[in-house]
């Protein structure tokens, strides 16, 4: 007995079934999480580790290429690349898809464990970075006040913005970037160490030796198993300032200054040449990003009122939940209207209403089936679903044309509705479930696939038109026949008419033309063809490199500063006044809603907002870009580069070339070359580079006679270089309420001047 038989025996039974379906459907929709994108874990693990005011290469050799060594015999690896700055090293693993990378993580850890005693003593710590969809902040914002630095206001922002946002149900962290909180640094005055002969490297021992809390062990008394313990740690800055720091009672605090206060920010941010501060939250796992949206919008509603923050505001610049109604009110939109032309066409073929309705049932029970596959696996309604459930809209119909067809086809042979019912749809119930199953069987491959991102992300799209193709052949063998069976037949040879003068007509023209003539019909094909796509692209303004592009409706652009020469944070502020004061002074013109500027020591980027009614598509982008080459002020020993990150989308306008080698000087060389050489092709507007131009540095050579005398090799005298230029960290002091980083390094002043490394004692 098929379904269909058991469905016309049993109609309440199915009755409740669709009833509960629908009913389970509806709640599984109303409380499906909404995502932009499905959470999907990255074969991918970065390693950082921060190694500040360092020479590249030195970063290369001593702490990339370990690193890189070690991760090479880890299993599974894809590729493995590294990056390496004056202010540390990223290496980077890239392993095969479908790896666990909470296993990964382990693994990670423990090679890192084993390459510690090769990487510099003065290497603090290294951190560990996987990326999940999830990962991906929802909401961007900056912090500005008029006329005032926010530098020293970390306290006043913590309590007052940060900790009510952290305090949102359902965020996972708030992260900061442009202040941090207060820390300890001890200054040292270089003309009072050279006086009392104080060795830099004997302080740093002593201050981390006398900074500690030990366990000594256990004491009985009596009955009692009492823990003994030594109290060591700093109470008090005069407790540190009281530290013996050399010969004849010499105190810390005669040869340094203590200080307690915010560190200045290495990396500065303005909106509209006011000072910010950058602000990026990230949801929990398993969070709704719309309802975590509206809640982040209410409480910044409240901390506006906050009349403690008075001149104080807080900007947002992206908000995920925006670009999630936005996309899947436009997919809803494009799948309502495919329903409705469907279902109209339907009717222009069909000419029967109540055929129309019975067919139209299975669009709804499908979807919204689907709706509760998707809340019950722990899946997510979101912009890859939605368009598996857009593209499945026009197959669902399919099948229940064919059984409606086949079950017409027999009630017109005089059969009973309900005989006609059972016998129609048996009769093509095998071949509507052998072409359903076809479809579902199409799409295997790419649910099945886990071998690339690509894969990963299309198999949300598979298995959502998978599942409701097979909801809707339940549909078509279940509730079809039922409500055919119970819908009275009418005669429907006047109906039809219409739809036989056009096939009619259809067949004459196409004896016509493409049977008698067919190469006339091609030649006249062809050019009509091209002309009609013209047309439209002329018309609609749609251009071909829009396709695939981020850049084809923009709601900002990027201008980023590139140095020749090394300019310090101050030097690069004096750049950056320049081009803000340019935009500025342009505001209207250019249609701008804010600019926001951020720099540091030899980078600096200015980031152009519209308004958000006034997107731009790629022609107004590449009108503005080419305005802004022109006019933005010449910066000596500087150039712009406008719209990188949008334009570096397009495959059609960008070709990338990779050099591998296993010598980094050797490559710069060849790839400046290269730049060289393709800078005079035609056709191609720029070129560019990612090896950095070299900065200036001063080289000190080790005397190896000399210093075996003082017994001092080079990575001693490296460390005692860098302990009082770079500055070296010191173990966390105890504060009241939290630890609190503590730091060495000379007073800037004395760092200023090149000639004091031949002064250190």
């Amino acid at each position: 007995m098929s379904l269909s038989d058991h469905s016309l025996r049993r109609p309440v039974t199915v009755g409740v079934v669709a009833a509960a379906l629908v009913v389970l459907g509806l709640v599984s929709l109303a409380r499906l999480r909404l995502d932009f994108l499905p959470q999907m874990d990255m074969p991918f693990i970065g390693v950082w580790a921060p190694y500040p005011n360092a020479v590249p290469t030195q970063v290369e050799q001593e702490i990339a290429r370990p690193i890189e060594e070690i991760m090479a015999t880890l299993g599974d690896v894809r590729q493995i690349f590294s990056q390496s700055t004056q202010d540390g090293a990223f290496v980077g693993v890239v392993f095969d898809f479908g790896r666990s990378v909470d296993a990964l993580r382990m693994e990670v850890r423990e090679r890192l464990e084993q390459v510690r005693p090769l990487l510099p003593g003065d290497l603090r710590d290294t951190y560990l970075f996987t990326f999940n969809s999830g990962d991906i902040p929802i909401m961007v914002g900056r912090i500005s006040a008029k006329d005032a630095d926010l530098a020293g206001s970390y306290d006043l922002l913590e309590r007052r913005i940060i900790r009510p946002l952290q305090r949102v149900e359902g965020v996972g962290r708030v992260r900061v970037d442009g202040i941090a909180p207060q820390e300890i640094t001890i200054y040292l005055f270089l003309d009072k160490i050279v006086e009392h002969g104080i060795d830099a490297g004997r302080l740093f021992r002593t201050l981390n030796a006398n900074n500690l809390d030990l366990s000594v062990g256990r004491v009985h008394d009596g009955r009692q198993r009492v823990t003994v313990r030594t109290l060591g740690q700093f109470r008090s800055l005069e407790e540190i300032g009281d530290l013996p720091a050399g010969p004849a009672g010499v105190r810390l605090r005669d040869v340094a200054v203590i200080d307690y206060s915010e560190p200045l920010p290495s990396y500065r941010r303005r909106i509209d040449g006011e000072p910010a501060v950058a602000f990026e939250i990230q949801k929990a796992s398993g969070a709704n990003i719309v309802q975590i949206s509206d809640r982040v919008r209410e409480v910044l509603e409240e901390i506006s009122r906050d009349p403690a923050l008075r001149g104080i505001e807080v900007i947002l610049f992206f908000d995920q939940a925006e670009q999630i109604r936005n996309s899947l009110r436009s997919l809803l939109s494009a799948g309502l209207l495919g329903s409705i032309l469907a279902l109209a066409i339907l009717y222009l073929f069909l000419r029967r209403l109540r055929a129309m309705l019975i067919v139209s049932t299975a669009i709804p029970l499908s979807v919204i089936g689907a709706g509760a596959f998707l809340y019950f696996t722990g899946r997510s309604l979101n912009v890859l679903t939605m368009m598996g459930l857009m593209l499945a809209v026009g197959m669902l119909v399919d099948n229940a044309i064919v059984v409606l067809e086949a079950i017409h086809r027999r009630g017109e042979g005089g059969t009973s509705p309900a005989e006609a019912a059972a016998g129609g749809a048996r009769e093509v119930g095998l071949a509507v479930t052998a072409s359903t199953l076809t479809s579902v069987i199409v799409f295997a491959p790419v649910v099945l696939s886990k071998g690339d991102q690509m894969g990963a992300w299309l198999g949300h799209v598979g298995i959502t038109i998978s599942v409701t193709l097979l909801l809707s052949l339940a549909v078509c063998l279940t509730i079809v026949p039922l409500l055919a069976a119970r819908a009275r037949h009418r005669a429907g040879a006047e109906e039809f008419r219409a739809l036989t003068r056009l096939r009619e007509g259809y067949l004459r023209l196409l004896r016509w033309t493409a049977l008698r003539h067919p190469r006339r019909t091609g030649l006249v094909f062809i050019p009509a063809f091209l002309a009609i796509t013209v047309l439209a692209i002329k018309v609609t303004g749609f251009e071909p490199q829009d396709m695939g592009g981020r850049g084809v409706v923009q709601d900002n652009l990027m201008i980023e500063v590139e140095f020749q020469d090394n300019v310090n944070i101050y030097g690069v502020q004096g750049y950056v006044d320049r081009v803000e004061a340019f935009l500025l002074a342009r505001r209207d013109s250019l249609g701008v809603e804010s600019v926001y500027s951020f720099y540091t020591d030899n980078v600096a980027g200015v980031r152009l907002y519209f308004p958000k009614q006034t997107k731009r598509g790629e022609r107004e982008m590449r009108e503005l870009r080419r305005y802004l080459r022109d006019r933005l002020p010449v910066l000596p020993g500087a150039k712009y580069r406008i719209g990188e990150e949008e334009e570096s989308g397009r495959g059609a306008q960008q070709v990338s070339v990779t050099l591998f080698g296993e010598d980094t000087e050797l490559l710069g060389e060849l790839a400046r070359e290269a730049q060289r050489r393709l800078s005079h092709l035609d056709g191609l507007t720029d070129v560019r580079s990612d090896v950095d131009e070299g900065r200036d540095e001063v080289r000190v050579v080790l005397d190896r006679r000399q210093a075996a005398r003082f017994d001092l090799d080079s990575r001693a005298l490296a460390e005692i270089l860098g302990l009082t230029f770079r500055g070296v960290p010191l173990r966390d002091f105890q504060g009241r309420d939290r630890e609190v980083a503590m730091g060495i390094v000379l007073e800037p002043s004395d760092r200023r001047n090149i000639d004091n490394l031949a002064r250190l004692p």
